[in-house]
Parts: C-alpha cells; structure tokens; sequence
C-alpha cells in the first residue's frame, strides 16, 4: 500500500473535530486550534521516524489526546 504522509496533515482539523465530538465535551475554538497545531508539530516529529498518523491509530487516538492535553495545560495555567 501506498501512503502519502501529506494526507495526514491535511487531515487533521476533521480529525480533530471528530475527537472533540467522540469525547462529548465542549472545547473552546482556542483550545482546538491549539490541539490542531499540537497535533501537527507531533505529526511532523514522527515523520522523522517513518511513523504516520495510520501508526498511532492502532494504539492511541491522537488526535483526542492533543485535545485532553492542550485543556489540562490550560486548567494548570488558570
């Protein structure tokens, strides 16, 4: 099979979204923007290592683990 790692970037507002409406909760326009950009720097880290999003998919969501993150980094701030 033949993956473009491009698409996964490109994928990551939906994916993204489609975690905070899984979780059932109510994040803030901040704090998924802020989980967007959180996800793509990891994305673009595991890169340099050969790993896509397709990798983490079979053990973590991603995606809704930036937005847990970037929410307790927010509550540790206040």
């Amino acid at each position: 099979m033949n993956h473009d790692p491009d698409l996964d970037l490109d994928d990551i507002p939906t994916r993204i979204a489609q975690a905070a409406a899984v979780a059932r909760a109510t994040y803030t326009p901040y704090e998924e923007a802020s989980a967007c950009s959180l996800l793509r720097d990891l994305l673009a880290a595991a890169r340099q290592h050969g790993v896509t999003f397709a990798h983490f998919d079979g053990s973590i969501d991603l995606p809704r683990t930036c937005l847990e993150v970037i929410r307790q980094h927010g509550e540790d701030d206040a």
